[in-house]
């Protein structure tokens, strides 16, 4: 067990050193620039990736950090008063004596090698000056404090999301989109789901897959759990009944719960009706069948007609909600639903939503 963590121990620092050293190369390819700051190493590596490493090689890496950021502050403080170069030199001049006597005298000292007398004369002195660092770091201010010792962890170019990404971050992390991105997560791992979905004779046996990168994925997503929505919820019950212990793990927990709420199915069915009205017929405008020689140059006034038609649908919600209202008077373009059984489905569970219009005409 010792031989072991000792090992481990050993690579750690091998890892922190191969880290360091990566540092270093890109700090020197980065000041061969003239017109780059030439930043100490570790500001340079404040916004490390640390979710790559271990939590012991990351610890390490901080404490190299904080022996770094004290050295530097024990230099500076010598360089910006000279009045402690006088002191610090005797200071120094004695502990190197020290060093002699400790040795067995100077005889003694002139036979250790030239790299071991380096090697303890540098200790000393790295020791006073990061002794000065301590007394230095001691008058910061907290915000200087922060920045000077600021390690985190960068999930992409910047360390910060810009409003724009936080907004939809958080948009994405609840509500129908979440409960959606679940179903998939939960659908389209589980055999048993086509299987179940097959037997009941539905036909959207296979779960779509989605994608951040595929468009209207989500949509379809929804559409499914509307047309599917008992169904989905009679399969997770199947599926905890199937559990020797009979309970259901978090996310299918998340799920079921979700597809209860009625806040979450408005959205879902919000989602499904812009789709239906605005999305699909505008796309298959500009991607669908007789498109393949068209020119995107030629569909400026093709992009005007979507903003009126959105106006037309805000100043008139009956033209969705209306009753026996044909599907060709709100969708864009006058052309049918795409998939009429999920909008028979979203306005069956409409009825249930007193608030689905003013929420749906949000959108508009």
């Amino acid at each position: 067990m010792q031989k072991d963590a000792l090992k481990k121990a050993a690579g750690r620092k091998e890892e922190l050193a191969g880290h360091i050293r990566a540092f270093e190369l890109c700090a020197e390819r980065s000041e061969a620039d003239i017109a780059s700051p030439k930043d100490d190493l570790k500001d340079k590596c404040a916004p490390i990736r640390c979710f790559f490493l271990m939590k012991k090689s990351f610890w390490l890496f901080q404490a190299w950090k904080s022996e770094k950021l004290l050295a530097d502050l024990g230099n500076n403080a010598l360089s910006k008063k000279p009045a402690l170069s006088p002191s610090f030199a005797e200071a120094l001049s004695r502990a190197k004596h020290q060093l002699v006597a400790e040795a067995g005298g100077l005889e003694c000292w002139n036979s250790l090698l030239p790299f071991k007398r380096t090697k303890l004369e540098l200790t000393i002195e790295f020791s006073m000056v990061w002794t000065l660092g301590q007394d230095a770091y001691l008058g910061l201010s907290e915000a200087e404090k922060h920045e000077a010792e600021f390690l985190g962890a960068s999930y992409g170019a910047d360390c910060e999301p810009t409003p724009a990404k936080a907004h939809a971050l958080n948009k994405s992390s609840q509500g129908a989109v979440k409960a959606i991105s679940l179903a998939s997560r939960i659908f389209n791992n589980k055999d048993t789901y086509c299987w179940y979905m097959e037997n009941r004779g539905l036909v959207a046996s296979q779960f779509p897959d989605m994608s951040n990168v595929r468009f209207q994925s989500h949509t379809e997503a929804a559409e499914v759990v509307l047309m599917d929505h008992q169904a989905i919820l009679e399969f997770l019950e199947f599926v905890q009944d199937k559990k020797g212990h009979r309970k259901l793990n978090l996310i299918e927990v998340s799920l079921y719960k979700a597809l209860h709420c009625l806040k979450t199915i408005m959205e879902a069915v919000t989602i499904v009706i812009y789709d239906s009205i605005v999305l699909h017929p505008y796309l298959k405008m500009v991607w669908g069948p007789g498109t393949e020689s068209l020119n995107v140059l030629d569909l400026g006034l093709l992009h005007e007609e979507p903003k009126q038609h959105l106006k037309l649908i805000y100043t008139n919600p009956k033209l969705i909600f209306g009753a026996n209202v044909p599907p060709e008077t709100p969708c864009f373009g006058g052309q049918p639903w795409y998939t009429p059984a999920a909008m028979t489905a979203a306005f069956k569970l409409g009825f249930k939503l007193e608030h689905l219009s003013p929420i749906t005409l949000a959108l508009f």
